[in-house]
């Protein structure tokens, strides 16, 4: 296959990934699994769309089949060491062409009801409350999550600007 083959080989690719990843996170299946990604034909292709990668936390990350997987990624010993030592919905590993970095953010529980919400369950429950209370979903979400003071601020503050 010449250059020009090629070409139209990698254009397809990045949008059948684009595509995929559209209606994985549209129908609420979250991130890839890291060795769907690893294993795939289109790895190349996926790992030069994407030059900046957040890593979640893997204690699982020093297995021999998994720390083989994160090598597929360029990752180093050191490196995979790090994101097995992370801590879950904690910490974050930041690798781009800049650098890289274990952060955090520092996020309170009200955050964390809707950054921590991922599952296909939490997806369905979100839809079905912008379905039923439009704008006004977020508040609704803290309720039924147990921050009921949260909900009611966010209604206040979004009545005020308005009004």
């Amino acid at each position: 296959m010449g250059s020009a083959g090629q070409c139209d080989f990698r254009r397809e690719a990045r949008g059948t990934v684009a595509h995929v990843a559209q209606e994985e996170r549209g129908g609420g299946a979250g991130d890839p699994e890291l060795s769907e990604i690893a294993n795939s034909p289109y790895r190349d292709v996926i790992l030069e769309s994407c030059p900046t990668k957040l890593y979640l936390p893997n204690a699982e990350a020093r297995n021999p089949q998994t720390r083989e997987l994160y090598r597929k990624f360029g990752l180093s010993d050191r490196q995979i060491d790090i994101i097995a030592e992370a801590a879950p919905k904690r910490d974050y590993c930041y690798h781009s062409s800049l650098g890289r970095r274990l952060f955090q953010f520092a996020l309170g529980p009200a955050a964390l009801a809707f950054i921590g919400a991922g599952s296909k369950e939490d997806v369905l429950a979100a839809r079905l409350m912008i379905a039923e209370f439009g704008e006004r979903w977020p508040a609704e979400w803290l309720r039924a999550r147990g921050f009921g003071e949260w909900s009611t601020s966010l209604i206040d503050n979004s009545y005020r600007k308005s009004h």
